[in-house]
């Protein structure tokens, strides 16, 4: 059974996290868990901190005991968890092109492949996948150009881990559906259940309440005409922020009182909905 813990706890806990150090005489980075030293690989490389953070990951999801299949030998044929998430993201950027759901994908696989990337896809386990939501919860998804990904100060919220671990889960499901893995890979992933509410480090998230009215209307003054009419068609209609700023007078049926927006792209645009909004009378 998984150990639940709180924010306090975790922080409690970094404090005697194995340690990241030097062996001298072979220039190597090393950890020692279990009572056992593991080589990371060259001091300071990409390399040997990516295998510290993953190893990390399945010590604290393993209750601070590091699983005996952690570090297996692998074929270096195989499709690996990088493969996987390169060809799930050129398959996105043609199905979600111009959505906002890219850039939420693109976060989701940043931690996959940052902890798991060489691993043999078909070696992905639920084990694996809730190391990776652990690793979530306190360092996010930050862009790995900018180096090592660092411990955050705040924890991220629940529905935002719960939201990167179903879009994992949703690109082994399209990778097996391709015939790019077995389909039992995805299967065993369906099993891993949404964080709940007070049973992980992760922050519950605060209810967001409507703006009362007159805040709506004391920005009016300060922004430009085009704003302002922005605003108030969304506050009247209940349009998504994006289907305002892409709107044109040609999406627009204005043959009646009531006018009929049909937005050129929406949420639910690729279940093959077709949405209207009315507008108006004033």
């Amino acid at each position: 059974m998984d150990r639940i813990s709180t924010p306090e706890t975790l922080m409690t806990a970094k404090k005697r996290f194995p340690k990241y150090r030097l062996h001298k005489p072979r220039n190597r980075a090393v950890v020692t868990i279990d009572g056992r030293d593991i080589y990371l690989g060259t001091y300071e490389s990409k390399k040997s901190y990516k295998r510290y953070d993953r190893l990390i990951a399945e010590w604290l999801v393993g209750g601070r005991h590091l699983p005996d299949d952690s570090e297996t030998a692998t074929d270096p044929n195989a499709t690996t968890v990088a493969d996987i998430a390169a060809a799930y993201w050129c398959m996105a950027e043609d199905m979600y092109q111009g959505s906002g759901e890219l850039t939420c994908i693109r976060h989701a696989m940043r931690p996959l492949v940052h902890l798991y990337g060489d691993l043999p896809a078909a070696e992905f386990s639920p084990r694996k996948l809730k190391a990776i939501r652990n690793h979530v919860i306190w360092h996010g998804a930050p862009d790995p150009k900018k180096g090592r990904p660092k411990r955050r100060d705040r924890p991220l919220s629940r529905k935002t881990v719960n939201d990167y671990i179903g879009r994992i889960k949703r690109a082994f499901a399209w990778a097996a559906e391709e015939e790019k893995m077995p389909g039992e890979v995805s299967a065993a992933l369906q099993a891993v259940k949404n964080l709940r509410r007070g049973r992980s480090a992760a922050l519950e998230p605060k209810t967001v309440e409507p703006i009362p009215h007159e805040d709506v209307w004391a920005v009016l003054p300060h922004v430009s005409q085009q704003v302002a009419a922005m605003i108030q068609i969304q506050f009247w209609t209940g349009m998504r922020a994006g289907e305002v700023v892409i709107m044109r007078t040609g999406d627009l049926d204005m043959s009646d009182d009531v006018w009929t927006y049909v937005p050129r792209q929406h949420k639910t645009q690729h279940l093959g909905h077709i949405r209207h909004v009315d507008i108006g009378p004033k």
